[in-house]
């Protein structure tokens, strides 16, 4: 497997729709938006992706995250 890069556009391919997977991305994601500070902000456009990606994967409606 190559070095992770943030800006990988073959992510999805990469990844697939296993949650687990997709989580191991999201946290890598979180991590590398930690570790920019406020220069992150395109990577942070990645980890929502992810995230949806994620949802999608689990079946979680995103209208259900704000359900208290």
């Amino acid at each position: 497997m190559s070095e992770w890069r943030w800006s990988d556009p073959g992510w999805r391919e990469r990844v697939g729709v296993d949650p687990q997977a997709l989580i191991r991305e999201a946290l890598r994601r979180a991590v590398d938006i930690r570790d920019q500070g406020s220069e992150g902000t395109g990577r942070a456009v990645f980890l929502v992706d992810v995230l949806n990606a994620l949802c999608d994967a689990m079946e979680i409606e995103v209208g259900d995250l704000w359900a208290v």
